[in-house]
């Protein structure tokens, strides 16, 4: 992963997105290599695959403190695929995460 991270702040997004997905090989429950991939496919605007990988982080998250940024990172995704109703959703989830309150639009 710090590989993976490294090829990112490089801005080698394909590589990092490699990397991440060599890790996920090895161990399909891997919340980090989820993270960077999900940002990889978020600069190289690969909608499915980043909504699919955030969505993969959310799930593995090892702590609620990491879900409300979760959240808002996919929605930011969201946001920039033109899906402005379900980067709405991902923001109130952030904020409900975030103040410690249930989320009315979870189904």
């Amino acid at each position: 992963i710090d590989r993976a991270t490294e090829q990112m702040n490089q801005h080698n997004f394909d590589d990092a997105v490699r990397l991440c997905t060599e890790v996920l090989h090895l161990d399909s429950d891997h919340f980090e290599a989820y993270n960077v991939r999900a940002l990889a496919h978020h600069e190289l605007r690969m909608q499915d695959e980043c909504i699919s990988d955030w969505t993969n982080a959310i799930r593995l998250a090892p702590e609620d403190a990491y879900l409300s940024a979760l959240y808002e990172m996919r929605a930011r995704s969201h946001e920039q695929f033109g899906n402005r109703i379900e980067m709405a959703k991902d923001l109130v989830a952030a904020k409900t995460h975030e103040l410690g309150i249930e989320n009315p639009l979870q189904e």
